[in-house]
């Protein structure tokens, strides 16, 4: 095998001009509105800034992407499975038809109906999600890839993406002899909630292979890091370089009224399962009870896809509370939101994941020039990040304090001083794909 891959490596060898070309597996990228694509398609204009030329292979359910960012390659691969299959099928029809009613999502059913007996047995053999197969279609495709374009290494990123990214990765490390740095959001093993996860043994299996094979894993977080060397023996090094998000976010206009009548709170994101607004939407109706005054000068808008579940534990408190739902709208429009906001909500999962990654909108907010309340699940370094930069950071759990801080904020409001804290050397995505380059470039040269 290793003799292959250096003969297959003379024939790619990459070019020697600029900082060469990267191959990016990434399934999610080019998903507007989805945070794992944002922190993806930042990470890649970045480095497109930074000379890297880059050749991005990613799954089909993705919008029109941008013709704006120079050095960059593009390629679209389904998944061969029937479940995924049908997950991309579906989400495609979704996007052109529209989710918004009954008869379309029926419509949506009909159509995709053909594959569901299929899917259903892969589930029952297989247990695990319905992107599992696109490790196969895209480790051919990356034969393809690597010939015509002659990629110095790949880069794979399950930023919110399913971990098959990586095998498609350690393929073509090790057919063409290039360095292989994988990157993760979230754990793919976490041992406190094995028994929630769905295709636990493929996201073990995946681990296994980035702690054996891979040439370097970054995390998004210091305690992911530790995490996975305290679980795993880990071949290649580590790196943890904070995400931030694109400097372009900053550009959107302050929309703010100079008097503004209502103080606003924003949450920006999907709120689903164990991520949800109950403790805020409780502590701000204690909030309410207590100082009347108050009464009608507060409002909650949220931006993001809802599940049932949330609308209606949000539908309970409409009676009391001011609450604007703008749904699932574009990065552009959210960022435009989120400007015309006081304060501007980062929700963790209440469950121990949260523990080991920090939410992708935290960057963002920390760009937007506003107040931010971050109601976090034992995580320091996420309160450390927030506090250091001047915001605020509370128990998800605890309705007291919260309730406390809304009553605080309030204040400060009434009196003129919630001005959000200026600050400098902020995480970008400029700073997080230098710090990669930086870290590519540290790597030992040990041929294969």
């Amino acid at each position: 095998m290793q003799q292959c891959a250096r003969d297959f490596a003379d024939k790619v060898s990459p070019p020697s001009s600029g900082k060469g070309c990267w191959l990016v597996i990434s399934y999610f990228s080019g998903l507007d509105g989805v945070a794992c694509s944002h922190h993806i398609d930042d990470r890649i204009e970045s480095l497109s800034r930074l000379g890297v030329e880059t050749v991005v292979l990613s799954g089909p359910c993705r919008d029109a992407w941008s013709a704006a960012i120079p050095r960059v390659r593009r390629y679209s691969i389904c998944s061969v499975s029937p479940a995924g299959l049908r997950y991309e099928i579906r989400h495609w029809l979704r996007k052109r038809l529209g989710d918004h009613s009954a008869v379309r999502r029926a419509i949506v059913d009909l159509l995709t109906l053909p594959l569901l007996p299929l899917e259903g047995i892969e589930r029952l053999i297989l247990r695990v999600g319905p992107t599992w197969s696109w490790c196969v279609s895209s480790s051919l495709a990356v034969l393809f890839v690597v010939h015509r374009h002659r990629p110095s290494l790949a880069y794979t990123s399950t930023a919110g993406g399913p971990p098959s990214a990586h095998v498609a990765g350690m393929i073509a490390s090790r057919v063409t002899g290039i360095p292989w740095i994988g990157e993760l959001q979230d754990p793919l093993v976490f041992e406190q909630c094995e028994t929630a996860q769905k295709g636990i043994w493929f996201n073990r299996l995946v681990e296994r292979l980035l702690c054996q094979h891979a040439d370097g894993i970054v995390f998004v977080a210091r305690s992911a890091e530790q995490d996975l060397r305290r679980r795993n023996k880990v071949r290649g090094a580590t790196a943890a370089i904070h995400p931030g998000a694109s400097p372009s976010v900053s550009l959107s206009p302050d929309c703010r009224e100079p008097e503004n009548a209502l103080l606003t709170f924003l949450h920006a994101g999907s709120l689903a399962r164990s991520r949800d607004p109950d403790t805020f939407l409780h502590a701000l109706s204690q909030f309410l009870g207590r100082r009347p005054d108050a009464a009608g000068r507060v409002r909650l808008v949220l931006c993001g896809p809802l599940s049932e579940q949330i609308e209606r534990r949000i539908g309970s408190f409409r009676s009391e509370l001011d609450i604007v739902n703008l749904g699932n709208i574009s990065r552009a429009a959210c960022a435009r939101a989120s400007r015309m906001a006081d304060v501007l909500l980062v929700i963790q999962h209440c469950n121990p994941i949260s523990r080991y990654t920090i939410p992708s909108k935290t960057y963002e907010y920390l760009l937007l020039d506003r107040h931010i309340l971050g109601l976090t699940y034992h995580n320091p370094e996420l309160d450390d990040l927030l506090h250091r930069h001047g915001h605020r950071a509370v128990p998800v759990n605890d309705v007291e304090r919260i309730s406390a801080e809304i009553e605080r904020i309030y204040d400060d409001w009434v009196s003129g001083r919630l001005v959000a804290p200026k600050q400098e050397s902020l995480p970008t995505a400029d700073t997080a794909a230098a710090e990669l380059a930086e870290f590519v470039d540290s790597l030992p040269k040990v041929p294969r």
